[in-house]
C-alpha cells in the first residue's frame, strides 16, 4: 500500500538540477508520484512523493551517485545520536593502522574484513588481532593517532548541528579508548564507550580489559543510556558500518549504515553510500541554513 512520504537525495558534493530531473522521470516510469521538490541545501533535496514503505533505489543512486532515502514518517530532529567510531565518524580502522607499525597490516586487516563481514565472531577476532599488537608502546599510539587518524567529513557538523536542536551524542567502538577517547573529545560527543587496552610499563600486553564491547553490548549501551536520559529509543539515530552494529541499528529509531557491509545495509533504515555526515542532519528534517558548520 502507498502512501505520503520523504524521499531525501544527497551526495557529497551538490545534488544538480540535472540529477533531480533524471530522478523525477526515473520516478515516473517507476509509477512514482512526486508531489513537491525542495532543496535543503546545496547537497540535499527533498521529494514528497507516494511509495511504498521499503523501496530502494540502487540503480538510479549508481547512475547518479547520490544516495536516494525513502523515510516512513515525517522527518525529525533526533534526542540522541549514537555513532560507532572506525570507519565512520573517523575515516579508518584504527587497528589496522596500529598494526602497520609492527609490519601486520595485511594479516590485521583480512581479520578486519571478516569481521565486519560478519564472517567470524567479533570478539574472538579482536581477541587475536589485539595480540598481534603485543609489544607496541603507547608512544606508537600517540604517533598513530597524530598521523594516521582523520575526522569523517561532517561528522563535527552533524553533532554539532545536533547539540543545537537539544541531542545529545555517544560515541560506542568495538575499537579502543584510547582513541574513542581523543576522538570524542575532538568531534564533540558527550560520552564515548570502548574496550580497553592493557597495558603494563608502557608497553601494550596483548589483552584486553572484559567484557569487551561486542553488538550485544553496543545495544545493552544504548538502551542504558537511553533509561539513563530517559529518551525513547525511537528518539535515537544510530550509525555504524558494520556487522557488530546490526544489534544496536535495529534497535534504533532510525538505523544508518554508513557505507556500510551488506548484512547492515540490509537491517538499517537509511543507507549512505555517497554523502557525508550531512546527509543525517537533511534526514532529520533540518535544512543546511540550521547548521552549525565545522
Amino acid at each position: 500500500m502507498e502512501k505520503l512520504i520523504s524521499c531525501i537525495i544527497t551526495n557529497s558534493t551538490k545534488v544538480t538540477g540535472e540529477q533531480i530531473q533524471y530522478v523525477l522521470a526515473e520516478f515516473e516510469k517507476l509509477n512514482i508520484t512526486v508531489q513537491r521538490v525542495q532543496r535543503l541545501g546545496i547537497d540535499g533535496v527533498r521529494l514528497n512523493l507516494w511509495a511504498r514503505k521499503k523501496m530502494i533505489f540502487p540503480q538510479i543512486e549508481e547512475s547518479i551517485k547520490a544516495d536516494i532515502n525513502l523515510l516512513t514518517n515525517d522527518p525529525k530532529p533526533r534526542k540522541l545520536l549514537f555513532s560507532d567510531m572506525d570507519s565512520t565518524i573517523i575515516t579508518v580502522e584504527c587497528i589496522d593502522e596500529i598494526a602497520d607499525f609492527l609490519g601486520l597490516r595485511h594479516q590485521v586487516q583480512e581479520l578486519t574484513a571478516k569481521s565486519m563481514r560478519g564472517e567470524i565472531d567479533f570478539s574472538e577476532s579482536l581477541k587475536e588481532r589485539v595480540k598481534l599488537l603485543k609489544g607496541l608502546t603507547i608512544t606508537d599510539l600517540d604517533e598513530c593517532f597524530k598521523s594516521r587518524i582523520e575526522i569523517s567529513k561532517g561528522a563535527k557538523t552533524l553533532v554539532s548541528t545536533m547539540r543545537k536542536f537539544g541531542a545529545k551524542s555517544v560515541l560506542i567502538s568495538g575499537g579502543f579508548s584510547f582513541f574513542s577517547d581523543k576522538v570524542s573529545s575532538l568531534v564533540g560527543f558527550d560520552r564515548s564507550f570502548a574496550n580497553e587496552l592493557i597495558v603494563e610499563d608502557n608497553l601494550i600486553t596483548g589483552y584486553l580489559k572484559e567484557p569487551l564491547l561486542d553488538r550485544k553490548l553496543k545495544r545493552s549501551i544504548l538502551l542504558a543510556v537511553c533509561r539513563e536520559m530517559d529518551i525513547d529509543a525511537r528518539d535515537v539515530i544510530a550509525v555504524g558500518d558494520g556487522a557488530n552494529d546490526v544489534d544496536m541499528i535495529l534497535e534504533a529509531g532510525l538505523g544508518v549504515s554508513y557505507y556500510g557491509q551488506p548484512v547492515l545495509k540490509a537491517a538499517s533504515d537509511i543507507r549512505i553510500s555517497y554523502s557525508n555526515f550531512r546527509a543525517l542532519l537533511y534526514c532529520q528534517g533540518i535544512g543546511e541554513n540550521e547548521f552549525v558548520l565545522e
